[in-house]
């Protein structure tokens, strides 16, 4: 690590740019301890010392699932590749990111940015409706039912991006976060982390790095600023779902509005017509 800033580079380890079984990958690099260089254009809030280099409050990570992926290689971005049983064929699998510092805009933002256009060719293949991308999150001093807590005040705008895997068998129990579920909406973590299943697969760099912008803010809204109601969380996002969906207005002003009900349910339980051909049938029962 060079003592003014890092620069994240390839291993070298062969085994890194092999497909193996599932949950067999190599364990991630922690690219979210830092030198002070790489965090001085942020608040101090977002960080904290580790020694002599600090280390980010917020980290994210990427399952990458494709039904077509490009020859396999080492990108510094991935920990490794692994199959998965719900997708069938030579060369499908996943792509798993190392640990990311989550971070607001800044330089070490924009070197994650950098990491993911590195692996265009990963990110940018084929992927359908059977592929996932989850995202794993975690804050400093919290564990992982901490931040499910904290995390439930906010989290209908991502039900409301991804409400057509809401009956989707793999990531639909525990749908008002009250609970730990293996196959939920989200699953909780060793290490403090939340897991959420509910995202959908990722079908270019440029959708991964909206995902990146938009989980910063719900961590941080969640975390830092958890009295904010949850209209201000949507103003703050509505210019990323504007970039997300090409300035599409009507379709942003579709995905607030949805999620303004989908929160509405998680909070009461209460669901209203404008959400409940998403539900599964389950929740229609309750």
């Amino acid at each position: 690590m060079n003592k003014n800033s890092i620069t994240y580079k390839e291993t070298g380890e062969t085994y890194r740019g092999q497909r193996v079984g599932y949950h067999g990958s190599p364990r991630p690099r922690n690219f979210a301890l830092v030198p002070k260089n790489d965090i001085k254009d942020i608040n101090k809030r977002y960080y904290q010392a580790a020694g002599k280099y600090y280390k980010t409050n917020f980290t994210i990570g990427f399952e990458i699932e494709k039904i077509n992926l490009p020859r396999f290689k080492e990108y510094a971005i991935f920990k490794g590749y692994e199959s998965d049983s719900s997708l069938n064929g030579r060369n499908t699998g996943e792509a798993i990111t190392n640990i990311l510092p989550l971070v607001p805009k800044g330089h070490l933002r924009n070197q994650m940015f950098e990491l993911m256009y590195q692996a265009e060719r990963v990110l940018n293949s084929e992927v359908n409706r059977s592929c996932g991308g989850h995202i794993t999150i975690c804050a400093a001093g919290l564990d992982s039912d901490q931040l499910t807590a904290k995390l439930r005040n906010y989290s209908g705008l991502i039900y409301a991006l991804y409400r057509g895997r809401l009956r989707n068998g793999y990531c639909s129990s525990n749908i008002r976060m009250e609970n730990q579920s293996s196959r939920g909406v989200i699953t909780l973590k060793g290490g403090g982390c939340v897991e959420f299943r509910l995202p959908s697969g990722v079908p270019s760099v440029t959708a991964l790095i909206r995902r990146y912008e938009i989980f910063f803010e719900l961590m941080d809204f969640a975390v830092n600023r958890n009295r904010v109601n949850f209209n201000k969380f949507l103003d703050k996002c509505a210019p990323i779902l504007l970039r997300m969906y090409d300035y599409n207005s009507e379709r942003v002003e579709l995905i607030l509005g949805l999620a303004k009900d989908f929160q509405h349910y998680i909070n009461t339980g209460r669901i209203r017509e404008s959400i409940r051909e998403f539900m599964p049938n389950y929740a229609l029962r309750d």
